[in-house]
């Protein structure tokens, strides 16, 4: 690679730290979350964690320059935000850290809050040494939930893609936990990144928050043709809801934005283009998932 650019004198000590984000189902019950390793992230919580410089960079490999001022960001006070420029030249960005051993992470997946308006080729990549595994978006692909509708959205990449990508690749020493690069652009164009973290198989009991899970609704359910989620958070935050299948594969995007405290906040679920059978509507809000079942019925 060329033209390398550090960031990591330009992040903040903010997008360090790792969440353990409970799954919940029902207030009053307890539950099996799954851990979470930061990359990029301002939930407080955890150890386990990417702490920038001296040995954990963030560099830009090429034609690629910070937006300023920054703009929102998803959760917290730092963001991510990239601008292609109107060069004919690729584009790219990567996490360098030391080796890490993320074997027990295979079971789980990379994640992270992405939005941008450029619906041409992109990658994500993570890498080992010099092996590097990269899942392609081509144009207009919306696989892992990669919705390029300028609005915020979360990738969801299992680690096993990145495997049946290149089988060598050592998730034992993994040296670059994020990489992302993209075809020549033809204009400029915006790139904004935030939330990025793993998620594990090792699973941990959760508490539930009863508050939020309280106000969520989801109905009709049973469903025939759509479904209504709906919910009202004790504070403004962030959100965001998809629909996924029982073995958690992502079928659709729900919504996403920001909900306002103590407000209604409504969402439609589509499920007329969907089998009978049982589905799950996972909703973000802050540090808080929530899942629910739904049911449909044909």
């Amino acid at each position: 690679m060329k033209n390398f650019t550090n960031y990591s004198q330009q992040l903040r000590a903010g997008k360090r730290l790792l969440v353990l984000l409970p799954v919940l189902l029902a207030a009053g019950q307890s539950v099996q979350a799954q851990q979470y390793y930061g990359v990029y992230t301002e939930r407080a919580g955890l150890t386990n964690k990417l702490v920038y410089g001296p040995t954990v960079n963030l560099y830009r490999w090429n034609n690629l320059a910070d937006i300023t001022p920054a703009p929102a960001p998803f959760e917290g006070q730092e963001i991510l935000a990239v601008r292609a420029g109107n060069g004919a030249d690729w584009f790219g960005m990567g996490v360098d850290n030391p080796p890490l051993d993320m074997s027990g992470y295979a079971a789980g997946a990379l994640k992270f809050q992405y939005k941008t308006t450029y619906a041409g080729q992109v990658k994500v990549g993570i890498k080992s040494g010099s092996s590097e595994s990269w899942i392609d978006f081509p144009v207009g692909s919306v696989q892992y939930g990669m919705v390029r509708d300028g609005s915020w959205h979360q990738v969801s990449i299992p680690l096993s893609a990145f495997q049946q990508q290149l089988p060598a690749l050592n998730l034992s020493a993994l040296t670059s936990l994020f990489m992302f690069a993209g075809e020549p652009a033809g204009g400029a164009n915006d790139f904004l990144f935030d939330d990025i973290f793993f998620t594990s198989s090792a699973v941990v009991t959760a508490t539930i928050n009863r508050g939020l899970a309280a106000t969520c609704t989801l109905a009709p359910n049973p469903s025939q043709g759509r479904a209504q989620l709906a919910f009202t958070p004790a504070q403004t935050t962030p959100y965001a809801a998809a629909l996924y299948d029982l073995k958690g594969a992502l079928i659709a995007t729900i919504g996403a934005g920001t909900a306002t405290g103590k407000q209604l906040t409504s969402l439609p679920v589509a499920t007329d283009g969907l089998a009978t059978g049982v589905y799950l509507v996972k909703l973000t809000t802050g540090q808080t998932v929530l899942t629910k079942r739904l049911v449909v019925n044909r």
